[in-house]
Order: C-alpha cells, then sequence, then structure tokens
C-alpha cells in the first residue's frame, strides 16, 4: 500500500513538471508568433507553479508590453532584474515600457540596471540626462551636463543643455558664464543667443534679452524659433512700435510651426492692443 502511495506521488510529481515545461514551451511559441494574449494566460497559470521562474517573469513582461499593458510590464521586468541579476536586454525592455507610459522613474530604475550589467556608465550619460530633464530633476541632469563637459568639452549642445538646465535650476549668472564659453568656443549661434535672451527674460530684463534675441534673429532671418523668441520679447513691451514690429515677425513664421502654437489667438490679441 505505501509503495501504491510513492508512486502516486511521483507520478503527481512528474506531471506537474510536465505541465509547467508545456505551459512554458506553448506560451514562448505563441509569442513568437505574435500570439500574445494566450501566451500571458498560459504563462499566468504557469506562474503559479513556479513564481519564480526567469523565464516564466521575463515573456510575462514581454507579453504585456506588446498587449500596451505596460505598467504590468515594468513590474515584470523589474521582478526578473530583482531574483535574477541586471541583464541589459531586460533593463532596456524595462526602459522602452516606461518611455511608452511617460513613467520617468521607472525608466531612469532600468537605465541603472543596464549600467549594473556591466555598461559603462559614461556610455548612458546622454540618456540619464534626456531622462532627469523629464522627470524634472534639473540638479541632477545640470551635474551629470558637467561631467559630460569636462569628459568631451568638444561637444558643443552640451553647452546649451546645461545652460537650460541651470536656467531651469536659477542659477542665472552659472548659465550665461556657460554659453559665453560656448561662444568663444564654437562661435556664435542661434541657439546659445536664443539661450541668453531667454534667461534675461526670466530675469524681467526684456531690453538686455531684446538685444540677443536680434543678435540671433541676426544670424538667421528664417528660423523659426529666432522669429518667435523676438516676436516674444516685443510683443511683451508697452511701445506700439514694437508690438507692431511683433507682429510682423509672428506673421513670418511657417504655418506648421504657427498652427502647432496656435499662434491664430496670439495675433488676434496683439491686433487688439495695438487698436487700444
Amino acid at each position: 500500500m505505501a509503495l501504491v502511495a510513492l508512486a502516486l506521488i511521483v507520478s503527481i510529481g512528474c506531471s506537474k513538471k510536465q505541465d509547467l515545461t508545456s505551459l512554458k514551451a506553448e506560451a514562448m511559441a505563441q509569442i513568437g508568433s505574435g500570439e500574445y494574449a494566450p501566451a500571458r494566460e498560459g504563462l499566468q497559470k504557469a506562474l503559479k507553479l513556479k513564481p519564480t521562474d526567469k523565464d516564466i517573469l521575463l515573456y510575462l513582461g514581454i507579453a504585456n508590453a506588446a498587449l500596451q499593458n505596460h505598467d504590468t510590464a515594468i513590474s515584470y521586468f523589474r521582478k526578473t532584474i530583482l531574483l535574477h541579476g541586471a541583464e541589459k536586454e531586460t533593463a532596456e525592455r524595462m526602459i522602452l515600457s516606461a518611455l511608452e507610459v511617460n513613467d520617468w522613474d521607472a525608466a531612469l530604475e532600468g537605465l541603472e540596471y543596464v549600467a549594473k550589467s556591466g555598461v559603462e556608465r559614461s556610455e548612458l550619460f546622454d540618456q540619464f540626462y534626456e531622462l532627469y530633464m523629464n522627470a524634472g530633476y534639473y540638479l541632477a541632469a545640470s551635474n551629470v551636463l558637467d561631467t559630460m563637459i569636462k569628459l568631451t568639452p568638444d561637444r558643443k549642445k552640451l553647452y546649451l543643455h546645461s545652460a537650460t538646465a541651470k536656467g531651469l535650476l536659477g542659477e542665472y549668472a552659472k548659465a550665461q558664464m556657460i554659453l559665453q564659453e560656448a561662444i568663444r568656443r564654437f562661435g556664435p549661434s542661434v541657439e546659445a543667443y536664443s539661450n541668453m535672451g531667454i534667461i534675461k527674460m526670466r530675469q524681467d530684463q526684456i531690453k538686455k534679452a531684446e538685444i540677443f534675441f536680434r543678435k540671433a534673429y541676426a544670424i538667421d532671418t528664417t528660423r523659426d524659433d529666432a522669429l518667435l523668441n523676438l516676436g516674444n520679447c516685443l510683443s511683451s513691451f508697452k511701445s506700439h512700435e514694437k508690438k507692431r514690429e511683433a507682429l510682423a515677425y509672428y506673421k513670418r513664421i511657417s504655418q506648421d510651426m504657427f498652427d502647432k502654437l496656435r499662434l491664430d489667438t496670439v495675433l488676434a490679441k496683439l491686433e487688439v492692443e495695438l487698436r487700444n
């Protein structure tokens, strides 16, 4: 009788293992053919049999991501990494899902896992900067940019990005110094002068802002951003002469940009001010 019971236990154990193996195999085949919903259903059954299985957790993440359930996908990718270690591919999948739902903290967490997987942190600085900015972590973004400038001082965009981050932190003097260094190294540019103008606007120094926006405009009189910045600055003056000039600049902005920014309401408001 004892032998019969033992045989039954062994049989049940083999059946359970077979069930897990077959569930995983079927689900992975379904994922391979793009059948994500039934694959997820099978993987969820398999997860009950082995809740810590790496493949099950990873493929549940993949299936949920494909089905646009990105918050759920993130949780499975995270659990896969926490239980089985940081792997670059899994971490990158987590980042992609996080970006789909603008979950900047999860994306930063995924990027940290990429670094832990063995990728040099310096290779990820650009991504860290972008995610910090999107998340509103301007101090962290500024610190990363300071390091990047030290490592690669010949990258013009880094100076512009750094000035933007410092401007958002209210560090206007530092932002101006960085822009001046950019102009010294790379020459005058629409971007550098425009950023200088924006900083002055934030300090309510519209007369000084006008000087820089005119310098930006003089470099390229066709650029929408140069026209827009100069128009915005001039329209903030009380002078009707400057407001009329602003109106002329707004009207030269490309139709696509004009429609995107809904400048028709701005122009209507400006025209009313000019009539009074």
